[in-house]
């Protein structure tokens, strides 16, 4: 129970459930735990958000990492994915072919590297910004059934909801 009134500083008794001097509310403490529970509770919902955000971000980076890997590898090697361009001869398409995989491996290994980068700063609470970025950034790292990109589109809703809990 409160001593002083809230509003006005005067002084109140313990029975009373409006100051006399200017008619404000006397909160009991049960109302006043109830909002400080409710806020906890609120705290603690944005914290396990902003973990499980940082927790898809991690996964999705790692699996990133891997496709990206096969196929840079698989674009270095002289095989080609389509079976019919060796059938008909042309060298110049399996060639592009195989620059075009390579490629694509690289810029999935790079979004994925961001992803992870943002996932780690988003366990951290460090830097909102880049949790956000990395998020966004692994929107771009194709995986096989677009995996990758769900779950980062996943993390950048749950950690866009779990703003509070970064420290910048």
């Amino acid at each position: 129970m409160q001593e002083y009134c809230n509003e006005c500083g005067m002084k109140i008794n313990e029975k009373d459930k409006f100051c006399g001097e200017c008619g404000a509310e006397i909160l009991k403490e049960s109302s006043q735990d109830f909002y400080e529970e409710t806020k906890n509770a609120d705290s603690r919902i944005n914290e396990l958000l902003q973990k499980f955000g940082g927790a898809l971000l991690l996964f999705a980076g790692g699996i990133g990492l891997v496709v990206g890997s096969i196929l840079v590898l698989h674009g270095l090697s002289n095989q080609s994915w389509t079976w019919y361009i060796e059938s008909f001869g042309f060298t110049i398409f399996e060639q592009l072919d195989n620059i075009l995989t390579t490629a694509w491996g690289l810029f999935t290994i790079m979004f994925s590297a961001t992803a992870l980068i943002g996932g780690f700063d988003t366990l951290a609470k460090k830097y909102w910004g880049t949790a956000i970025l990395g998020s966004i950034l692994g929107l771009f790292a194709f995986g096989p059934y677009f995996i990758i990109t769900i779950l980062c589109l996943c993390a950048l809703i749950l950690t866009t909801l779990s703003k509070s809990e970064f420290n910048r």
